[in-house]
């Protein structure tokens, strides 16, 4: 199997039609995110409202809007199913699609992200892509460069799981699903990198940490099966 995780990183911002003027999304209190006429005068992620308004007298705030993120995820769903019949949102702003399938339509993986890329680019919309040999693995991928993953699967589609689980392993573990206790108690031991979490003893880790991260691993690595709700 081939996955292609698409990510959506300006999705809280980019479900308000967009404008000229600074503009930025608020949620509890802060700035979450500001369009480029905000930034450009100061207003960044994490800023006090209060704070905000007084850089930019004109700044235009909304409350974010999950429920309207949730069905633009949806809709865009919808619009892939032309690349994959196996498509699974993954909240909250991410889609996963298994495009092994449709290779040999799309005449190898390379002329299906470009397809992709072209269509939902032209919604304006923030991409962040990623390849890889489970679900899991190409949703990581995407906080790789597209290139970084891309350079782990050949054209016909194939991942070289090695290669791209050594990529992977440099990313922070910050990265991961883990509980502010949980990345602490690893920092303490001296882990920084998932490479370094992948190599710790399983039994070890579920004894300490609990057997859901043993699980995630597994299945991130594709030796624990991951079936995604359609």
């Amino acid at each position: 199997m081939l996955w292609l995780c698409v990510g959506f990183s300006g999705l809280p911002l980019e479900v308000f039609e967009s404008c000229p003027e600074p503009f930025a999304v608020a949620a509890q209190h802060r700035i979450l995110m500001a369009n480029p006429a905000a930034t450009e005068q100061g207003v960044s992620p994490g800023l006090k409202l209060a704070t905000a308004c007084s850089l930019v007298p004109e700044l235009r705030i909304a409350e974010r809007d999950p429920g309207k993120e949730q069905r633009l995820l949806q809709q865009l769903a919808v619009a892939l199913y032309r690349f994959s019949p196996r498509i699974s949102v993954q909240e909250p702003d991410s889609l996963l699609l298994e495009i092994g399938a449709s290779l040999r339509l799309y005449r190898g993986p390379g002329r299906l992200l470009r397809k992709l890329y072209r269509q939902l680019r032209r919604r304006g919309l923030s991409l962040r892509l990623g390849l890889g040999h489970t679900p899991k693995a190409a949703t990581l991928a995407s906080h790789l460069s597209l290139r970084s993953s891309w350079r782990c699967c050949d054209q016909l589609g194939q991942i070289n799981r090695d290669r791209l689980m050594t990529r992977l392993g440099q990313l922070p573990i910050t990265r991961l699903p883990l509980t502010a206790k949980q990345q602490e108690q690893l920092g303490l031991m001296g882990i920084g990198c998932i490479g370094e979490l992948l190599a710790l003893p399983a039994g070890a880790l579920a004894r300490r940490f609990g057997k859901p991260l043993v699980q995630y691993l597994g299945q991130l690595q594709g030796s624990v099966p991951d079936p995604q709700p359609a």
